[in-house]
């Protein structure tokens, strides 16, 4: 299966191409914030939907209107993916598990203190192959880039780390840390930091493609 992950676009959907791909993953931080921005970002998908066989997402810290509203909601208004919160879908054979949850900074959408997103984390099922989140586990592609260029501290969930290493999905696809875009593998899980954009919110980086 040829997948192509995504994340923060921050309303920038009309500037990223698609390739072909069986499966696009989108990690979340669209900018959504009533109804009408839910519209438009559906008119996207529907577009990706010519190259892309499978479009699956989830939502980010940017995304306040969907953490007002309820998941099936949200599925019906977007509609040309499919959404997941705290759920999971199967698709040719893998099975798909995404959540939107992040540790607290400041006062953004989606975001927990530690002892409940381990909670959250508990309920990912231990068959998972794809796992779909907009934090990243702590320690993996999750450093802030200091005003000087050096990364900074690290700054994901230890308890999804935790998670990640007992049940070991083939894939982990996630954003939020625009200046940690990249990928790593402990040859146990592939894991991907999708951001698209860099620190400063400009589109500076291109989807990443793999195999699995």
């Amino acid at each position: 299966m040829r997948i192509c992950c995504i994340s923060d676009t921050h309303r920038n959907e009309h500037l990223v191409e698609i390739p072909e791909c069986d499966l696009l993953l989108h990690s979340g931080d669209f900018d959504l914030y009533d109804f009408n921005d839910c519209e438009i970002l559906n008119r996207y998908f529907g577009i990706w939907k010519e190259k892309a066989k499978n479009i699956v997402f989830c939502a980010g810290n940017h995304d306040f209107y969907l953490q007002k509203i309820y998941p099936n909601f949200t599925q019906e208004i977007i509609n040309n993916a499919i959404y997941l919160q705290d759920s999971s879908v199967t698709i040719n054979g893998l099975k798909i598990y995404g959540s939107p949850w992040s540790p607290i900074f400041n006062d953004w959408a989606f975001m927990l203190p530690g002892d409940e997103l381990k909670k959250k984390w508990e309920q990912i099922p231990k068959d998972t192959d794809i796992l779909l989140t907009h934090t990243p586990p702590y320690g993996i592609l999750d450093n802030v880039l200091r005003a000087n260029g050096d990364l900074g501290e690290n700054v994901g969930c230890p308890h999804l780390r935790d998670k990640i290493k007992e049940i070991q999905v083939k894939l982990h696809v996630f954003g939020h840390i625009h200046g940690s875009y990249n990928k790593y593998t402990d040859y146990q899980t592939n894991y991907i930091n999708a951001s698209l954009m860099n620190e400063a919110y400009e589109l500076e980086n291109k989807p990443i493609i793999l195999e699995i």
